[in-house]
């Protein structure tokens, strides 16, 4: 025979059901921070590249060439905000074609720059490259 509870004792399919809505609770939780963790980079992702995309039309190159100053070769140039915003990191990429067939990986140099204000012009000077380098612009971007 069956003994009952008394007053205010719990059975054990209770204590049983109680378990078992515990995880199944975590498991929602779990699933909610997924959920937010996933939602959140898309977000993030689509915000950067609207930013850097904004970046590009506003952040204007207005020529660059091979300077060589003390016996190093840099690339000089300048860029120009046309936006009536304030970009507080600016960089400029630039590609290194190369003319032999080693199967390297392709070399990239850069300049970075900070405070443009609107209509400011940052004059820029990249890290050392080889003399005769041919190059072209790989990007601009700016936050």
């Amino acid at each position: 025979m069956r003994k009952r509870p008394k007053k205010g004792q719990q059975s054990g399919n209770a204590d049983r059901s109680s378990s078992v809505k515990l995880p199944a609770n975590v498991l929602a939780v779990v699933a909610f921070l997924a959920i937010v963790y996933a939602v959140s980079g898309w977000v993030q992702s689509y915000l950067v590249s609207a930013t850097a995309a904004r970046a590009a039309s506003c952040l204007e190159l207005l020529g660059s060439t091979t300077v060589e100053e003390q016996g190093i070769t840099r690339i000089a140039g300048s860029i120009r905000n046309n936006c009536g915003r304030k970009y507080l990191a600016v960089q400029v990429s630039f590609k290194l074609d190369r003319t032999d067939k080693s199967g390297l990986p392709p070399a990239f140099v850069f300049a970075d720059g900070h405070d443009l204000a609107p209509g400011a012009i940052w004059e820029f000077r990249t890290s050392p490259v080889a003399k005769s380098t041919a190059y072209h612009v790989d990007e601009i971007s700016g936050r």
